[in-house]
């Protein structure tokens, strides 16, 4: 392991940028305990109650049963495909039941869900019935080859899943004090260490890995002299300072910076602290995600010793706060997009002055308005429009309304601090600015 360098934080800043950016909602509905037939496991039953209590949401539990294979009992006789009966049916829930227990004192799991078929479809189809915020499953460990791997179902329900999914290790007894979050600068790192953030028991330590890729030796010598990894480590502590305000004030954050395979780096680093959880993002679901998970996330499920913590892509609007948050910049070109990010981008300026500027190649630069307050932008899909809408600062009633059609992509800049900056509305081969004059 290449472990290069490490710092710790406890202090709590207050910049915009640092408190506004994450939400809060993103686990804002109930747990889901996947059980299998046999009855729960005792980490992931425990764990999924105490995560349901920190949550103030309730537990379910799915337990999915599976058709038995078609089978013949000699060549001549036909196929013969059982049919789920009643008794099956009651005597799988009653083990479940037994298995729960000891949730009587708790008021016991809000609903039991028993549906028949694949168990990583059916798991999947449950959360997203009840909007869970978390599924949380056992990752008792199966034999693939020559080797033992953890996690073979939740990366399969990773695939699909609508929400993060928590794979506990035996033995667990409590929520983590010792995380490890792998980031690598995306919105999908940066959201799973926020849901680890969220999990964590009140005196955790949190630890922000960042993997640097096996360089040549030119770069190993930039490395080493510094260039790369002060770069790397101002990125890393404003990932840190933007968690630090969503953390219980006894949680420490540190963080370190480590040179290698990243899935293997991140896994030697959890060892070695002796680590409870370690949190992934996954960046799919692309073409190849969908059926590999995301090469990280898979290795990380699969290999890790502790519980793992995946998390699927966050959404349109909170990838964008993410990546305007961690750069300074955002862009997209998916009109689906365009609705809530110019709705978030104006409730956080209306009211401030303005001038809007378009910028043509045929006749260069000109300025629309300038010295108006902004009302608000928006975007017709029906009309496929981005209007915006400006007053008078004196009087603040509705002055003009400047429309753009042939929206091509909307991207914002923001200031060093966290203030947007700039909003820009890309169309034809032009573009539309709106500047804040303050």
């Amino acid at each position: 392991m290449a472990d290069i360098t490490r710092s710790t934080s406890s202090m709590r800043p207050a910049s915009r940028a640092s408190t506004d950016v994450l939400p809060e909602s993103e686990l804002a509905g109930p747990v889901l305990l996947a059980a299998e037939p046999e009855g729960a496991a005792e980490a992931p039953l425990t764990t999924a109650r105490l995560l349901a209590e920190r949550l103030g949401q309730p537990l379910h539990v799915v337990t999915v049963l599976e058709p038995q294979p078609i089978y013949r009992t000699a060549p001549e006789v036909a196929f013969m495909i059982p049919t789920f009966g009643a008794e099956r049916d009651a005597a799988y829930e009653a083990a479940v039941r037994r298995s729960l227990a000891q949730l009587a004192e708790e008021g016991g799991p809000g609903t039991i869900h028993l549906p028949h078929g694949h168990p990583a479809r059916e798991i999947v189809r449950t959360a997203s019935a009840i909007g869970a915020s978390v599924i949380v499953m056992g990752a008792a460990p199966h034999r693939r080859g020559q080797h033992f791997v953890s996690g073979v179902r939740a990366a399969q329900v990773l695939r699909r899943a609508p929400c993060a999914v928590l794979s506990v290790a035996p033995g667990v007894t409590g929520l983590p004090r010792r995380i490890v979050a792998a980031i690598d600068f995306s919105p999908d790192s940066l959201h799973a260490a926020h849901l680890a953030l969220r999990l964590a028991d009140e005196h955790a330590v949190i630890t922000l890995v960042h993997v640097l890729p096996e360089f040549r030796i030119q770069q190993e010598l930039q490395v080493a002299s510094g260039t790369i990894l002060g770069d790397v480590a101002a990125l890393l502590d404003r990932v840190r300072e933007g968690l630090l305000p969503h953390a219980p004030a006894a949680v420490e954050i540190e963080t370190r910076v480590a040179q290698g395979s990243a899935a293997s780096e991140v896994l030697a680093i959890a060892d070695a602290l002796n680590a409870d959880l370690v949190a992934v993002g996954t960046h799919g679901p692309g073409r190849v995600e969908r059926y590999i998970v995301g090469s990280v996330a898979a290795h990380v499920l699969h290999r890790s010793a502790c519980s793992v913590l995946a998390t699927p892509r966050p959404g349109a609007l909170e990838r964008m706060e993410l990546e305007l948050w961690m750069s300074g910049t955002a862009v997209t070109t998916d009109p689906a997009q365009w609705p809530a990010v110019l709705d978030a981008f104006s409730r956080r300026n209306a009211g401030r002055l303005v001038t809007v500027e378009i910028d043509d190649p045929k006749l260069g630069a000109q300025v629309e308005a300038t010295g108006y307050a902004l009302r608000g932008v928006t975007y017709d899909p029906h009309d496929r429009v981005v209007e915006i809408m400006l007053s008078e600062a004196a009087e603040g009633n509705a002055h003009m309304t400047h429309g753009i059609t042939g929206v091509t992509a909307v991207g914002i800049a923001a200031t060093a601090e966290g203030d947007d900056r700039v909003l820009e509305v890309r169309h034809g081969r032009g573009h539309t600015l709106v500047l804040f004059d303050d």
